[in-house]
């Protein structure tokens, strides 16, 4: 060991003889030690001469017993005879501190600039701090991969721990200064504007970004209260649990939209992932084309599927404020009580009203009892017909009137039939105008409305009625002629020639109405009264038509019974 110190020592320190006194022979340092100035850079005192830092200490040289010439000063001071103290700062470097220049630098020449023994800087670095790891990261900070590690440290003393350049995010701006103009931005995620390192390692990690940790494990670790919702429900985005997670929405640092979301509406957001077709349809919701999807689903977790918040009426009623006023009606569409996308569709369709299928079709899909008869009957009501189909007659959520009617059934008739109606080569009269002229209505009409007589769906009756109803002036006079008649009228003023009961119109106990109806030619009900409406009693017409002879009635009333004196026969009088 002994030998071997001798063996370092000895060049070295012969370099420390310039002195030509001190020297058996005039030679320079340099004759013999020429080796050391082999690099591309010099140490200044070398040029100058070695007695800068070396001192004889009084010894001759050559000589075989030499032990080398001693430093002139113990090393850092004999350093900061020429460079300034590296040792004033609150935290020093522990090699300079500890008088270790020349663990990184060299003492004469080097090819490195510095005097460095080795490039990069990040070589001599990892001598020391190989616990590290750094072999092992995927992702490496540029300065740590390229060995700039005085990118960030200064390498002998700082005033910031760890002997970092700046403090805090000031370090990062020095390099990243597009992100220090992003701190004007409207949202700024708190770790961005105080310290990038609560989510990002300093020299590189196996994650991307040289993020610490997977980003959503990174999120949550602050974010812990959305970790316990996300993990205590049913459903989660699939954007919270997998992948970039967060990140796919938010801007990690900064943006110039709420909650750092990376575009303005977050529907654009969304239809970057769910593309729901929209640019085909008709129709399109409009909490969808105004990019508010959050209004119905909650972007990260939720007990329903598709994250849908409510599937009650209620989210669907904070918008559409007349549909919530209806909720509070007498009679309610059992679909729109329970769930409005029974019969809409939530994000966009090729119906009004963002209806599944065509209206008609879509209330069959309930009321199945409808479809076949709709098909077959040989008489549909025109209503049904056209594009509003049901809803022309029904509310499709809510009504004050019975069977969700949009107003009372007699009402609701004479909305339409408010004009004559053509249908193929007949027309149907104007009701409203027949009811307003006349003082008299059909007791049937008062009592139950139209729908006493007539089907508001279908039927195999002409006119939609609910029974036959003959409609040539002769009918053959049997029950099943007038079948609808007698649903409320006793057959028997059709088949009993005597009676006090069945009919009013009789003399004594002959029954008049047997008179008229009875036989092969019996006349049509129709012939005498107006099935709806009549300015005389019993609702007889005015005029009876004849071929095109309109024959008046003549009709007188009286106590007891009453005349007429139409055409067919002279005046005849009856009593009760």
């Amino acid at each position: 060991m002994k030998r071997l110190f001798l063996l370092i020592l000895i060049p070295v320190f012969a370099l420390l003889m310039p002195f030509k006194s001190a020297m058996a022979e005039d030679k320079k340092c340099m004759d013999c030690h020429s080796a050391i100035m082999a690099g591309k850079m010099s140490h200044k005192p070398v040029t100058e001469g070695c007695d800068a830092c070396h001192t004889p200490n009084g010894q001759t040289h050559p000589q075989a017993e030499v032990k080398g010439f001693a430093l002139a000063k113990a090393i850092p001071d004999l350093c900061y005879s020429c460079h300034k103290p590296w040792n004033t700062k609150a935290n020093v470097h522990a090699v300079v501190s500890n008088g270790k220049c020349l663990i990184c630098h060299s003492s004469h020449s080097s090819d490195n600039p510095k005097l460095l023994k080795e490039t990069p800087v990040g070589k001599i670095c990892m001598e020391c701090h190989d616990d590290l790891g750094l072999d092992e990261l995927t992702n490496k900070h540029k300065p740590v991969a390229e060995g700039n590690c005085k990118a960030c440290h200064d390498p002998h003393q700082s005033d910031v721990k760890k002997l970092l350049k700046f403090e805090g995010q000031d370090l990062c701006y020095s390099c990243h200064t597009e992100k220090k103009a992003a701190l004007a931005d409207k949202s700024v995620h708190p770790p961005f504007r105080n310290k990038c390192v609560i989510c990002h390692k300093p020299h590189g990690s196996n994650e991307a970004h040289m993020l610490g940790q997977k980003v959503t494990e990174l999120c949550f670790g602050c974010h812990d209260e959305l970790q316990a919702d996300v993990d205590a429900a049913k459903f989660s985005h699939k954007a919270v649990k997998e992948g970039n997670s967060c990140i796919t929405c938010h801007s990690p640092h900064s943006s110039p939209n709420d909650s750092l979301l990376k575009a303005a509406s977050i529907g654009t957001i969304c239809l970057n992932c769910h593309k729901l077709g929209l640019e085909d349809k008709k129709v399109i919701h409009g909490a969808v084309s105004q990019g508010k999807c959050n209004a119905c689903h909650d972007p990260h977790k939720g007990d329903n599927k598709n994250l849908v918040k409510d599937l009650s009426p209620a989210p669907c009623l904070k918008c559409h404020e007349t549909q919530n006023k209806q909720m509070a009606m007498a009679f309610t569409h059992p679909p729109f009580k329970n769930k409005c996308s029974i019969c809409h569709l939530p994000h966009a369709s090729d119906e009004p009203k963002l209806l599944k299928q065509k209206v008609g079709e879509l209330c069959v899909g309930c009321h199945d009892d409808f479809e076949e008869p709709l098909q077959k009957s040989k008489v549909v009501h025109g209503p049904l017909k056209d594009a509003k189909a049901c809803t022309n007659c029904h509310s499709p959520h809510a009504s004050p009137t019975e069977k969700i009617l949009l107003a009372d059934q007699k009402s609701l008739c004479v909305n339409c039939h408010s004009k004559a109606i053509k249908v193929g080569n007949r027309t149907l009269a104007n009701m409203k105008q027949l009811f307003q002229k006349n003082k008299y209505v059909h007791g049937a009409i008062e009592k139950n409305g139209c729908t006493g007589c007539h089907n508001p769906h279908y039927a195999e009756n002409e006119n939609l009625l609910v029974a036959k109803f003959g409609k040539d002036f002769y009918t053959q006079g049997v029950k099943d002629s007038f079948a609808l008649c007698f649903t409320c009228h006793k057959s028997e003023l059709l088949t009993e020639a005597a009676t006090t009961t069945a009919t009013s119109f009789r003399n004594g106990d002959k029954n008049l109405h047997f008179v008229h109806v009875n036989g092969a030619k019996g006349r049509n009900c129709n012939v005498c009264h107006d099935v709806h409406a009549a300015n005389l009693k019993h609702l007889l017409n005015e005029k009876i038509p004849f071929g095109d002879w309109a024959m008046k009635m003549n009709y007188k009333d009286t106590l007891n019974g009453g005349s007429c004196g139409p055409g067919c026969h002279g005046v005849k009088t009856y009593q009760r």
